[in-house]
């Protein structure tokens, strides 16, 4: 019925929504482990989770570069 659509869809959805829009503003303390992992939900959980892990790998780049840049 409504609420089990809710709770199997509609919740994680949210919950996976919300996590996108931290990661596009750099809060890369999204945690994804009580997300949904199988179907089509369980796909977004998995990009989601390959953004942070970019966002992530990018991040330290950004910061061996700068620490690179200060030594003399």
């Amino acid at each position: 019925g409504f609420w089990t659509i809710r709770r199997q869809v509609v919740v994680p959805l949210g919950a996976i929504g919300a996590g996108m829009r931290r990661l596009a503003e750099d809060d890369l303390a999204v945690d994804t482990s009580a997300w949904p992992t199988a179907g089509e939900l369980g796909q977004m959980t998995r990009a989601v989770e390959h953004f942070k892990e970019s966002a992530l790998a990018r991040r330290r780049l950004q910061d061996e570069r700068q620490e690179h840049h200060r030594r003399p």
